[in-house]
């Protein structure tokens, strides 16, 4: 039944500007569009190399406003 509230997640009511899929104010994107991001050394090598190639995946999907 939630799925068909309209609401964000069943039951978050949103504005139209809060429903937008990327940040209009500047303020808060990341400079110079890098995103930095750490992996703990507590991964294993074949985990570093999962999540490196997923980023990687995302780097391409991503769409500058």
């Amino acid at each position: 039944m939630w799925q068909q509230s309209g609401k964000f997640e069943g039951d978050i009511v949103l504005t139209d500007e809060q429903i937008r899929n990327g940040m209009v104010n500047t303020v808060y994107r990341w400079p110079n569009r890098v995103v930095p991001f750490y992996i703990d050394p507590v991964f294993s090598e074949y985990y570093k190399t999962k999540l490196q190639s997923g980023m990687r995946g995302v780097e391409g999907t991503i769409h500058v406003l």
